[in-house]
Parts: structure tokens; C-alpha cells; sequence
């Protein structure tokens, strides 16, 4: 299961042994404040700029490895999977990255085979996948769990 409580490597475990391909999307830059300022904190604020780059008070160098962290997190998924990250900073990103997700999930072809010998559970073999069609393109699992 994913979500809270459940650590970034477990999710990466999860799905690399899941058949699901994964497709990430990150909206947005990360606040640069707290939502709901008011007025009054608006002081507050721009000391917080002045001593960090940010009204969140965390120091830029933290906030930047944060973000890192994030975007390293969400590739990884769709590494894992076969799937793609997006960053989406506008409304027109926000329209490319689903047309093309929409446009890939529409050719996605679902391969299979048993290995010989059987693979045990828990272990990790690579996968390579080779076409003979022109102007073809493979995005798939770097490898798979069993």
C-alpha cells in the first residue's frame, strides 16, 4: 500500500513488483510563503525573506534539498515502472503532459514471460527490450521484481 507511514524505499520496493506503469505529475514551484497570510504577518514575512529567501523559514539550502528530494522521488516511480515524470509550472504544461500520457496509454502494449530458470521471490533480474520497427520508440522497467 502507499501513502503515509510507509517509507519512500518501501514505495520503490512496491513498485517495481506491481505490473502498474506509474505516471508522476508536479505541479507547481514549492510556496515561497505560508498560504492564508494575513496582513499583520506580512512584516513577519518579509524578515523571513530578507533572512532565508523564503516566508517559510526554512534556510534556501534545506528548502532547495527538499525540493530535490520531491522531484527525485517522483522520477523514481516512473523510472521504476516504465512511466513518466512531468513538471507542470502552467496550464498549457498541465495540457501537454496529460495529452501525452492520454496519447502513450493509448499504444501501451503489455509484454510478459516466465524466465527459466524460475526466478525466487524477491529477486531482481533486468529486462531488455529490442524492436526491428523504424521510428519506433521503447520506454520500459529497467528490470523487475519478482
Amino acid at each position: 500500500m502507499y501513502g503515509l507511514g510507509v517509507s519512500m524505499q518501501d514505495n520503490f520496493r512496491l513498485a517495481e513488483e506491481e505490473t502498474s506503469v506509474i505516471y508522476t505529475v508536479r505541479f507547481g514551484e514549492y510556496p515561497t510563503c505560508q498560504p492564508g497570510i494575513t496582513v499583520t504577518d506580512k512584516i513577519q514575512a518579509v524578515l523571513l525573506v530578507r533572512r532565508y529567501g523564503n516566508a517559510l523559514g526554512i534556510p534556501k539550502k534545506e528548502l532547495e534539498k527538499f525540493i530535490k528530494r520531491v522531484k527525485s522521488y517522483l522520477e523514481g516511480l516512473s523510472e521504476r515502472t516504465g512511466g513518466r515524470s512531468y513538471d507542470v509550472l502552467t496550464l498549457e504544461d498541465a495540457k501537454r503532459a496529460y495529452r501525452e500520457i492520454v496519447a502513450e496509454l493509448g499504444y501501451l502494449i503489455n509484454l510478459s514471460y516466465y524466465p527459466i530458470p524460475e526466478a525466487k521471490k524477491g529477486e531482481k533480474r533486468s529486462i531488455t527490450v529490442k524492436v526491428k520497427v523504424p521510428n519506433t520508440a521503447v520506454r520500459h522497467r529497467p528490470w523487475v521484481v519478482y
